[in-house]
């Protein structure tokens, strides 16, 4: 959700897991509101000065203004209920008469406005607030769409901007058309960032996330949960993916890597219902020389759980032909150690979710030991995402957590790196200087080093995209 073209807050809502556990809270909030015959806004809330906020009073001031703002919204009068965070935004439900939503939705909003207390002194937020209205018959995801398209049309900072159906009908009209063309005609626009792996013990990096990145001609950057919406609501998706597939599979093919080293590719179940799909992913790897277990396709708990007997048969067919297979998000509302064992995957991501507060609640730290000792039963390999801080780089350690990403260990970039994202430019600046270098090479002579950088999310599934801090 961001303005066109796309302004720094473009993508600091709810996103990739947290987007899918939004438009699951979400969906939970309007079965409750038709049973009260009332209507839902989502409201979508993005600190437009978060960078100014950052570098003058550190990250640790941004999350007390997100915090504060969380506080304020669900205190506030007008039936306001949390569906998400991210590290520079928010988004909330608003429930209400049919009648009154819509000033309640007001009312909320104006709640937010304040001077907000931080360690170094009070701050001004300067916020960008969109709201949509959901219709009778609308799907929850469409209406968390509609309200990050409300968001990039573009209003000043300080101002409630509505939804227009029509207007946002128009724009996917012409994005979609956009996207086929760069697909098919104009390879340079879709390209693909990498986030490292990194095994916790030893802070080497044993594998890369490919993470899709669109860049329209005109509009600039897309947020790359539009991108994978339009490609799965317009039949994009299989060119989509195969592009990032591709793609990710020719740079790691010019790159020297360790043996064990892993290619993370996103896929959506879209995809998985293609007929052919098995085949033209092992054709890709053969094209490019690389053995399938260097490959770990990513499929989201959501849909894995969703599935209605489509999906596992390809899943296992992959994993027969040497291919990894990964859950992700595991952990959002829907996980069963009983049923992972019965599922073909060799990998488990760990939500956010589990990560988050390990640093600051001993109940989140006991509550992480006792999900890994159970995972660890299953012999899967676990990856801990949304590492932001040292700290919780070392409680992982401490747990015996194998694998983390997140922006305390690199932030997605090209390939080789960005220089931008060299040491010292993740959240917790108290991290090692090496923590965010991209190193790949054998343990004893790391001869290439790699830098890495970042943005964007998604909604129900999703092709190479995630949190900026997954």
């Amino acid at each position: 959700m961001s303005t066109l073209p796309v302004p720094t807050g473009a993508d600091e809502i709810p996103r990739g897991p947290e987007a899918r556990v939004a438009v699951t809270r979400l969906a939970t909030v309007r079965a409750r509101a038709r049973r009260r015959r009332h209507d839902v806004v989502v409201v979508v809330v993005s600190v437009d000065n978060a960078d100014d906020v950052v570098a003058a009073r550190g990250w640790g001031a941004l999350a007390t203004i997100v915090a504060t703002l969380v506080e304020r919204g669900t205190g506030s009068p007008g039936a306001a209920e949390l569906l998400g965070t991210t590290e520079r935004g928010l988004a909330l439900a608003v429930t209400a008469p049919g009648g009154d939503v819509e000033d309640a939705t007001r009312r909320v909003v104006h709640h937010l406005d304040d001077l907000v207390d931080t360690p170094g002194g009070p701050v001004w937020a300067s916020l960008r607030v969109a709201a949509h209205r959901c219709r009778a018959g609308e799907r929850s995801s469409d209406c968390v769409g509609a309200a990050r398209v409300a968001l990039t049309a573009g209003r000043p900072s300080g101002t409630l901007r509505w939804s227009s159906a029509a207007p946002a009908t128009a724009r996917e009209g012409e994005l979609v058309t956009d996207l086929a063309l760069a697909l098919l005609d104009r390879p340079d626009e879709v390209a693909v960032a990498f986030q490292p792996v990194v095994d916790l013990a030893t802070s080497r990096v044993v594998s890369a996330e490919a993470l899709v990145r669109w860049r329209h001609p005109r509009l600039g950057p897309i947020p790359a949960l539009t991108v994978v919406h339009l490609a799965e609501s317009h039949g994009l998706i299989g060119r989509l993916g195969h592009a990032v597939l591709t793609r990710s599979l020719a740079t790691v093919a010019a790159q020297e890597l360790p043996p064990d080293f892993r290619l993370h590719v996103n896929v959506s179940p879209f995809e998985l219902r293609e007929s052919g799909y098995v085949g033209g992913v092992l054709s890709a790897l053969d094209a490019h020389g690389l053995p399938p277990s260097l490959l770990l396709l990513e499929l989201t708990e959501t849909a894995l759980m969703a599935d209605e007997g489509e999906i596992q048969p390809v899943l296992a067919q992959l994993s027969r032909a040497g291919v990894g297979i990964g859950i992700d998000d595991f952990g959002t509302g829907y996980s069963s150690i009983a049923r992972l064992r019965d599922l073909p995957a060799d990998t488990v991501k760990l939500d956010r979710s589990l990560t988050r507060d390990i640093a600051s609640s001993p109940e989140a730290f006991d509550l992480l030991g006792s999900v890994l000792r159970m995972l660890h039963t299953t012999r899967r390999r676990v990856v801990a995402e949304g590492l932001e801080t040292a700290v919780q780089v070392a409680h992982l350690r401490a747990l015996g957590c194998g694998l983390g990403q997140g922006y305390a260990l690199g932030r997605p970039g090209d390939w080789p790196g960005d220089p931008s994202a060299a040491a010292g430019s993740s959240p917790d600046s108290s991290q090692p200087r090496n923590a965010s270098r991209f190193l790949v090479g054998s343990p004893r002579s790391l001869r290439h080093s790699h830098s890495l950088r970042m943005d964007d999310a998604k909604p129900s599934s999703r092709i190479g995209l995630k949190d900026s801090s997954a």
